[in-house]
């Protein structure tokens, strides 16, 4: 009887290790499920993705600094004006996986009609207006794992934005129109986080500021008023936008 107890349980400490060696492909799996694992959170390589959030962009507006006829104008802070409205579009990169730190190169360019209004004090029917049509981004990108899948990551490059200013007043006996497009310069400063789905599908937040500093703008005018004797006038904006952002990732 002893003997028979000492046989059972061998045999039970000895089945586990019999099964797995008729089964060799358990190991394989384990290993390859290792692998498998390893190389879904690789964040090395290409990615495009889109974007879509909220931005908010104030304007300062100053002017005109122009000579009417034999007299000055000098510069004056006109108004201040901030708009909020929907932004998005895409972005490509690059990134390189270095143990728990990751660094990488990315563009981005983002569409909107974000208006932000300005008012002469002194003029409440002349309407002045700077509207974001389109926003750029070229910027460094360095971020820490914090989970495998998880990467928490800052962001700063150049900046561009393509913005149309006009100024319209359309009462009275001297009506005019003035409008001006064209592209301004800055810098923006980031931050956000990345999580990875699968090997190459991910999700994103993150917050930027752009600021394109103080630049003169020349507005071109229409219209039949006693001002007009100088169809160009020169005006000087500040614009920066605080973005929120959500998106998607395709890594190759």
């Amino acid at each position: 009887m002893k003997h028979i107890k000492i046989i059972l349980a061998a045999a039970l400490f000895l089945s586990p290790l019999t099964v797995q060696a008729a089964d060799p492909s358990s190991k394989v799996n384990v290993s390859a499920n290792s692998v498998a694992n390893t190389s879904a959170y690789n964040w090395t390589g290409v990615y495009i993705g889109a974007n879509i959030g909220s931005g908010r962009m104030n304007t300062d507006q100053f002017g005109p600094d122009q000579y009417q006829g034999s007299t000055a104008i000098d510069a004056i802070n006109i108004d201040s004006g901030t708009a909020t409205d929907l932004i998005g579009g895409f972005q490509a990169g690059y990134d390189k996986q270095f143990g728990k730190y990751v660094l990488g190169v990315q563009a981005m360019l983002d569409l909107s009609n974000i208006d932000t209004p300005t008012q002469y004090p002194d003029f409440p029917d002349e309407h002045l207006n700077s509207t974001l049509k389109s926003v750029g981004t070229l910027t460094g990108r360095v971020g820490y794992l914090y989970e495998p899948e998880l990467l928490l990551y800052a962001k700063g490059g150049l900046a561009f934005a393509k913005v149309k200013h006009t100024d319209n007043y359309q009462v009275d006996v001297d009506p005019f129109y003035g409008e001006s497009t064209n592209t301004q310069s800055g810098f923006t400063i980031g931050a956000g986080f990345e999580y990875e789905l699968n090997a190459h599908m991910s999700i994103l937040a993150e917050y930027n500021h752009l600021d394109f500093g103080k630049k003169t703008t020349s507005l071109n005018y229409t219209g039949t008023g006693i001002w007009w004797d100088s169809t160009s006038w020169k005006y000087e904006y500040k614009h920066h936008l605080d973005s929120v952002l959500v998106g998607v990732n395709y890594r190759f």
